[in-house]
């Protein structure tokens, strides 16, 4: 029995050494080139009547969730809950004037480099010049306080149209 076992073992060591699996067919650098389409301001698109979707990514336990704000004042919620604005809420949050504030806001505020578990917002609307989207890392600086202004007041918005229920 103990000869079988050390041919067996013999043969697995050649298996092992003779595998053409070595560093020089494995592509060198810190990743591999992928060819991915830019996304422009002009392929972005929201579902008919919505006004505003704002969605969060990413994080320590990555999760996405995403409300839909339509132009009757109505939300979807992440678990599916479809709720109204109130009155005061529609008036200002999905105000033009608002949205022409948020265009000049409109490119990405990438994380900086080496960062980890940060969240990613986006926020995309329908303004007067179209519909503009704004992603940000919440780890970023560059990120304008109105901005985060805004984020802030379309949830305080939709907690308070699920209180109203």
């Amino acid at each position: 029995m103990r000869p079988v076992t050390l041919t067996a073992g013999c043969l697995l060591l050649l298996a092992v050494s003779s595998c053409t699996g070595t560093p020089e067919s494995v592509p060198q650098g810190p990743c591999i080139p992928i060819e991915e389409e830019q996304l422009t301001q002009e392929m972005i698109t929201l579902p008919e009547g919505v006004v505003v979707r704002q969605r969060t990514s990413g994080g320590l336990l990555p999760v996405e969730r995403e409300w839909l704000f339509y132009s009757d004042g109505r939300i979807r919620h992440p678990n599916g809950d479809i709720t109204r604005l109130e009155q005061d809420d529609a008036a200002t949050v999905l105000s033009a004037e608002e949205f022409r504030s948020l265009e000049r806001l409109a490119k990405d505020y990438p994380a900086p480099p080496g960062s980890a578990d940060f969240v990613t917002m986006d926020l995309t609307f329908r303004g007067p010049a179209g519909v503009c989207a704004i992603t940000a890392a919440d780890s970023s600086e560059q990120v304008p306080d109105q901005l985060f202004d805004y984020w802030d007041r379309l949830q305080q918005a939709a907690r308070r149209s699920l209180q109203k229920r």
